[in-house]
Parts: structure tokens; C-alpha cells; sequence
């Protein structure tokens, strides 16, 4: 990814290979994210606060340490920079709208950050001591029932390319051999690699009308709903998948999983989900729910009801818990963005560029995102910019 040259990564690309046969917007917010940082290095060189990026004597071809000093020190600042964006972004954007704060009028924020001291929280809770993050959570984050029209017809065209045939007519077998096969034949350069049909210009980069699209259509597009009978034909092998992996990995049960966080057990499959016909279902596979496993139970779950402000994206009811547990712990345990989330670690261009506004969005920064790597495409006040989790 890194070009080790001014501290910037190599344009429009992303590391991650899988995210290739994703929908094509999560793809361009990680472009976007892309642009982002390479925009911060440049601002940062250009600045150089208190002579911090000076350029060294001679060109960066040589590559003395002076210069490889130079790039490091520039791309270091640059990732701490779209980094802490990408934590505002997920304390003022995302976790606003699982809340349903984003219909409101509301400033109130779980961001762990605001609590000012040392290495500890007023409850004690140490802070900037580092995160560990479990097997069991990235079952958490498999919102498969929640895949729009559009991905899920995204999804059947990718199984159409790489297979031949619709998802339910793979196999497991098939399936695993062909994801072999297309990762083995994937570029090693990121730069290299295919994304959606997309083609690069001469300076590398994606044409910013056809990324705008993309994201104009994804933010355009209904999510689908969580719920036991939602998750997409096409999502089944995965599904089933991640049922034999979490078995081999031996993972905790749904009420363990609960018990965890502080949450009642399930007693009744049908406090698991009231649903006659998904309980009864309950009942032939598990004999107490105590014995209900982990990802079967956070995708058949009874899922919240809305309310404004409290429920947004009405989640199941240990997955909202979970969440936002997560969202929060690891910003408190990051010391990047506690213990040392400052101007002197950003820089004071950088510590202002990425700050939210309560009096803007109550907070919202996305629009920053947008704005700065497609400026041609989204104008100020635009609604795709300011109000995209709507």
C-alpha cells in the first residue's frame, strides 16, 4: 500500500482482497478514506508546523535516512489523522444512527473521550491500555440480513462470474476451490487489482464520477431489515460456513454470550424469539436454550422496534448491547485516540480538520469525507453528503 515516498499510499486502492467481491460502496469509502489520508500528507508537508516535515537536502530518490525519516514521519501523522476521522465518524455517524439521535435534535453522544483524566475513567475503567478483541465478536458483525436489493443482486452476479451458476446451485466444495483460485490469481499490488468493473485513468485513480455513482446508489438503496427469515439466498453458504467455524473454534453460546454483558438468559425459545413458527424450529434443533449456539441465535434473535430517539437500525437485542460495547471500548483502550488524542500528536491543522461541530449535523463528519475527495461531485449542503445513514 505505501509508495515510502512523501508518506503516501499508492492511489484508489485498499488492502483488504476480500472487500473486492463486496458491494462496490463499501469498496469506495475505503478509496475515499484512501484519498483522504494522501490529502493530509500533502497539507501536513505543505504546513510543516514548527519545521515538524521538513524536507531533507537532495531528492527522496537516495533514500538516506533523512528521507526515510521524512516519508515515515508523513505517513504516521497522515494514518493518526484519517484514522481519528474514521473514529469520529463511527462515535457521531454510525452510532447516532443506531440510536435513532440522527431524527433528532440531540447533541448527547457516547463518545468515552469527553470524560477528561488520566489512564482511568471516573467508574475506574482504564483507558489507552491497548484492545483485545474476541473470536466470538466477529460473529457480531455479520448483518447479512441486512443486505439491500441492489448488494444482494451484486452478490448473485458475483457468484455468476467466478462460478457460473446462481449462489444456491454452489457448493460448499465448489465454493471454497473457487475462492481459492480467484484469491491465488489476485495481484499482489492493491493498486493492480479489479474493483467493480472500474477502469483507471493514466495517473491511477478511479474517474470521481463513476465512484460518486456508486455511492449516490448506495446511499439511495433501502437497507434490508434484521429478523430470522431475512438473510439472502446468496448469503447461505457463508451462513453455514460460519456456523462450522465457530463450532471448530469451539465458541461460547448465545446465553453465555449474553451472561457476558450483563444481559438475562434466555429461559424460553420464545424470549429468544416470539415468533410460533421460528421458536418451534428453536425446539427441534436445541433442547434448552442454554444449548443455543452463537451465530445461529444473533441471526435468529427478536429484533428491537423503533423508537425515536433509543432504536434506529433495529437490531436483535444482543447485537445493539454488543455493539455499541464494542464502538466504544476500543476507542477507550486505543491511546492514540485518549491518552494522547491531542494537537501534538495530529498537528494543530490536523486536530481541527477531522474535529466535529456539535453546531454542525449535532456532530456528524462524514460530510467531510465526501466533500474532500469528491468536491466536484457533492456540493456543501448536499443531502448525500449530510445525511447518508438516513
Amino acid at each position: 500500500m505505501r509508495t515510502f515516498v512523501d508518506g503516501k499510499i499508492k492511489p484508489d486502492c485498499f488492502a483488504e482482497e476480500r472487500l473486492l467481491a463486496f458491494p462496490p460502496a463499501c469498496g469506495v469509502m475505503l478509496i475515499m478514506l484512501n484519498r483522504f489520508h494522501n490529502y493530509v500528507v500533502e497539507q501536513l508537508a505543505v504546513i510543516n508546523e514548527n519545521g515538524r516535515f521538513t524536507k531533507p537536502p537532495g531528492t527522496p530518490n537516495q533514500k538516506t535516512a533523512a528521507w526515510v525519516k521524512y516519508d515515515n514521519d508523513l505517513f504516521q501523522t497522515g494514518r493518526l489523522v484519517t484514522c481519528g476521522l474514521y473514529i469520529n465518524i463511527t462515535l457521531y455517524d454510525y452510532l447516532r444512527t443506531i440510536v435513532n439521535l440522527n431524527r433528532t435534535n440531540s447533541t448527547w453522544t457516547l463518545d468515552p473521550r469527553l470524560q477528561k483524566g488520566g489512564h482511568y475513567d471516573k467508574d475506574g475503567t482504564p483507558r489507552g491500555v491497548g484492545n483485545q478483541v474476541s473470536a466470538e465478536f466477529s460473529l457480531s458483525y455479520r448483518w447479512h440480513s441486512c443486505i439491500g436489493e441492489k448488494d444482494e443482486k451484486w452478490t448473485e452476479d458475483i457468484y455468476q462470474e467466478l462460478f457460473g451458476k446462481r449462489p444456491h446451485e454452489v457448493s460448499l466444495e465448489e465454493l471454497m476451490i473457487g475462492l481459492g483460485k480467484y484469491d491465488r490469481e489476485l495481484p499482489k499490488d492493491p493498486q493492480k487489482r479489479p474493483f467493480a468493473h472500474l477502469k483507471r485513468g493514466m495517473d491511477g485513480k478511479f474517474d470521481d464520477g463513476d465512484l460518486a455513482r456508486i455511492m449516490e446508489s448506495g446511499i439511495e438503496q433501502v437497507a434490508g431489515a434484521f429478523g430470522a427469515k431475512n438473510i439472502p439466498k446468496s448469503m447461505r453458504a457463508i451462513a453455514i460456513l460460519g456456523i462450522m467455524q465457530s463450532r471448530s473454534w469451539n465458541l461460547c453460546t448465545l446465553n453465555e454470550y449474553r451472561h457476558f454483558f450483563g444481559m438475562k438468559k434466555y429461559s424460553t425459545f420464545e424470549e429468544v424469539n416470539p415468533d410460533p413458527y421460528i421458536a418451534e424450529q428453536l425446539k427441534h434443533l436445541y433442547e434448552h436454550p442454554d444449548y443455543i449456539e452463537l451465530y445461529p441465535g444473533l441471526a435468529i434473535e427478536a429484533y428491537k422496534d423503533p423508537m425515536v430517539p433509543g432504536v434506529g437500525i433495529c437490531p436483535t437485542y444482543t447485537i445493539s448491547q454488543v455493539v455499541l460495547s464494542d464502538a466504544v471500548a476500543l476507542v477507550r483502550g486505543d491511546r492514540f485516540y485518549t491518552l494522547d488524542w491531542s494537537p501534538k500528536s495530529l498537528t494543530n491543522w490536523g486536530f481541527n480538520e477531522i474535529a466535529y461541530d456539535l453546531n454542525t449535523n449535532q456532530g456528524c463528519v462524514f460530510y467531510k469525507l465526501m466533500l474532500r475527495t469528491l468536491p466536484n461531485h457533492f456540493t456543501p449542503n448536499s443531502i448525500y453528503a449530510h445525511c447518508k445513514f438516513k
